[in-house]
C-alpha cells in the first residue's frame, strides 16, 4: 500500500517505484485518487462513529493493537494520530452544531432549557445545556443537547449565567432580536444555579428528581449545610450497620466465606451485602433490599461467627425492632424508587407530570401504616415535611402544563384532586384572558398549590364535571371553547398528549396555541446524563 504525505506529494517509496519498478508503478497509478478520497472520508466518518458509540478515549487511536488491526485490513487509509483525530471530532461537532442552529429556528418559536453541572474524572468542571421544544414540522416534543461547556471549579452564579448566555446567543435563543423564546430553565436547587438563572431573568424550574433526592437523604442520612442547622438522619444508625456489613465482606475473605457457607448449608442464593452511596438514597434502598433477601436469621448468625473468628471485628446484630423497621422501610421507599427510575428513563418529560406524580407520592405517604413502629413513624413525618417544603411554591408553569395535559382529565385514573384540577384550569383561564385583554379578569389563583394536593374533596361524577371549575369568562367563542375542553373526557386510547392535541386542534384552536408555550418545560434533567458519561469516557 502506497500513501501520500500530508502535502499530497508522492512519497519516497512511490518515487523509487517510478524510477526502478515501472510495472508496479503503473499498477498503482490505476487506482483513482478520487476513489481513495471517497474511501478516506467514509472511513473517517465510520471511525468517528465507532469511537463515539463505544465511548472510547482519544488515546485508543494511538494504541498498537488498533494500528495493527488497521494494517491487517489493508485499506488505503492512514491511521491518524491522537491530535488529528481530536480535530476530526471537533470538526464533526461544529458541523452538527451549525446544522442545529439553522434547523432550530425553523422548528420552534419557544423552548424549555435544562442546565446542570458535572465533573470528569480529572475534576474538570462542565455545564451541560439541553433544549426541549415542540417541533412545528414533526408535531412532536423533541430534546437536543445544545452544548457541554467547560467552566472553572468555583462555578459561581455569575460564571454560570455568562456561560449559558454565551450558548443561547450562539443559537439565537432568548436574546434581544431573536425569535426563540425561553419558557423556563430546569436546574437543581444549588445556590449557584439559582443565582445564575436569576441573573439571566428566565423562569426557574426545580428538578423533581433532585428535589425527591433531598426529601429522602435528610431523613435517611441527615443533612448539614456548611455546618449550619445540622440534622441527624433518623435512619442513620441502621444504615451504618449495613455499611459495616458491606465493608467487612469486601475487606475479609474469612467473613465472605462464612456468609457463603451459611447460605450453602441452607440452600439459599449466594448473595453479598451491597455498598451504598451516601449521596444517592436509592442505593441505600437497594442495600436494604439485599439485607432482606439474605435473611435476618442468617445475618445475625454471620455477625456472631465473624466477631468470633475475625480479629478486630465488632459488628452488631439486628434487633427485632430493626428487622421490623427494615421490612417496613423497603415497602415505604418502593414508590419513590419506581418514580426515580421513571425520571431517569424519561427522555421527554414535561411539567404536566409533576402534580400527578407528586400526588401519588403524597397519598402513599399519608396512607402508609407504620404499624406502631416509632422509628418509621418519625421517618414518615420527616419525609412528609420535606415534601411540603420542597414542593410548596406556586409553580404557574406546572399548573398551566397540567391544565393542557389531557391525561389529567381521565375518568379511569384520578390523577389529580378536583381542587387542584380547578386551580390548573383557573390558571389556564388567566393565560387565555391575557391573550384576549378585552375580556374580564378571572378570580385570583391560589398561592399554595401543595395544599390542594391534600384536598379531601371527592371527585364528582363525570356528568357534573362540565361545571368545574366556575369560570368568569364573557359570553364568547372562547368561553364555549374552554367550557367544552373542561367537559371533554380522555379515554386513554392516545397515550401521547401531543398526538391527542393534533386530533383535537380544530375543536380547541385557541387553547392549542398555548401548547408550544407551556407544555415543553422539563421537570427533570436526566437528558444531559448520557452526554456527561460520554464526556467523562473521552
Amino acid at each position: 500500500m502506497v500513501s501520500r504525505g500530508r502535502d499530497k506529494s508522492p512519497t519516497p517509496l512511490k518515487q523509487h517505484l517510478k524510477r526502478h519498478h515501472v510495472m508496479q508503478f503503473e499498477e498503482i497509478q490505476q487506482v483513482k485518487s478520487s476513489d481513495c478520497e471517497v474511501l478516506d472520508e467514509e472511513t473517517k466518518k465510520r471511525c468517528i462513529l465507532f469511537f463515539n458509540d463505544h465511548q472510547l478515549s482519544f488515546r485508543s487511536i494511538e494504541s498498537e493493537s488498533f494500528r495493527k488491526f488497521m494494517e491487517v485490513l489493508n485499506v488505503p487509509w492512514r491511521v491518524p494520530c491522537r491530535q488529528t483525530f481530536q480535530e476530526w471530532i471537533e470538526m464533526a461537532s461544529r458541523k452538527i452544531k451549525d446544522k442545529l442552529i439553522t434547523s432550530l429556528r425553523m422548528w420552534t418559536d419557544t423552548i424549555g432549557l435544562t442546565a446542570d453541572a458535572c465533573a470528569d474524572p480529572a475534576q474538570n468542571a462542565f455545564i451541560g445545556i439541553t433544549g426541549q421544544f415542540f417541533n412545528k414540522i414533526t408535531k412532536q416534543l423533541e430534546m437536543r443537547v445544545l452544548d457541554l461547556i467547560p467552566c472553572s471549579e468555583s462555578e459561581t452564579g455569575v460564571e454560570i449565567a455568562s456561560k449559558i448566555e454565551e450558548v443561547l446567543r450562539m443559537y439565537g435563543i432568548g436574546t434581544v432580536g431573536t425569535s426563540i423564546k425561553v419558557m423556563g430553565i430546569t436546574t437543581d436547587n444549588g445556590s449557584n444555579m439559582l443565582d445564575g438563572v436569576k441573573r439571566l431573568g428566565f423562569p426557574q424550574v426545580n428538578c423533581m428528581a433532585h428535589s425527591l433526592q433531598l426529601c429522602l437523604t435528610g431523613p435517611l442520612f441527615g443533612n448539614s449545610q456548611n455546618g449550619k442547622h445540622p440534622n441527624k438522619g433518623i435512619m442513620l444508625p441502621l444504615v451504618k450497620k449495613f455499611r459495616a456489613y458491606a465493608k467487612k465482606i469486601r475487606k475479609s475473605k474469612t467473613a465472605a466465606g462464612i456468609l457463603r457457607d451459611f447460605q450453602t448449608a441452607l440452600h439459599r442464593p449466594l448473595l453479598k451485602f451491597l455498598k451504598d452511596v451516601p449521596t444517592r438514597w436509592n442505593s441505600t434502598y437497594t442495600s436494604m433490599q439485599r439485607v432482606e433477601e439474605i435473611g435476618f436469621t442468617i445475618i445475625n448468625k454471620w455477625v456472631l461467627e465473624v466477631n468470633k473468628r475475625c480479629s478486630g471485628a465488632h459488628l452488631k446484630e439486628l434487633s427485632q425492632e430493626e428487622q421490623h423497621t427494615v421490612t417496613l422501610l423497603v415497602v415505604f421507599l418502593q414508590p419513590f424508587t419506581k418514580m426515580t427510575k421513571f425520571l431517569e428513563g424519561c427522555s421527554n418529560s414535561t411539567l404536566s407530570l409533576v402534580f400527578p406524580l407528586l400526588q401519588k407520592l403524597i397519598k402513599h405517604v399519608r396512607d402508609f401504616d407504620p404499624m406502631n413502629n416509632v422509628l418509621l413513624t418519625k421517618f414518615r413525618t420527616a419525609v412528609e415535611s420535606h415534601l411540603q417544603k420542597r414542593f410548596m411554591l406556586n409553580n404557574q408553569l406546572a399548573l398551566l402544563a397540567t391544565a393542557l395535559d389531557p391525561r389529567a382529565k381521565s375518568d379511569t385514573d384520578q390523577l389529580l384532586a378536583p381542587a387542584l384540577l380547578r386551580e390548573c384550569y383557573r390558571m389556564l383561564e388567566t393565560r387565555l384572558l391575557e391573550m384576549h385583554p378585552t375580556l374580564p379578569s378571572p378570580s385570583p389563583a391560589r398561592t399554595d398549590s401543595y395544599s390542594l394536593l391534600y384536598s379531601p374533596e371527592k371527585a364528582p361524577p363525570a356528568s357534573s364535571r362540565s361545571s368545574i371549575p366556575p369560570m368568569r369568562l364573557a359570553r364568547s367563542s372562547l368561553q364555549t371553547e374552554l367550557t367544552t375542553y373542561m367537559a371533554c373526557r380522555y379515554d386513554g386510547t392516545q397515550p401521547d398528549p401531543f398526538a391527542w392535541w393534533q386530533q383535537q386542534q380544530r375543536n380547541f384552536p385557541t387553547i392549542y396555541n398555548c401548547i408550544p408555550c407551556y407544555s415543553l418545560n422539563p421537570f427533570a434533567i436526566p437528558g444531559v446524563i448520557p452526554v456527561y458519561e460520554t464526556g467523562n469516557a473521552i
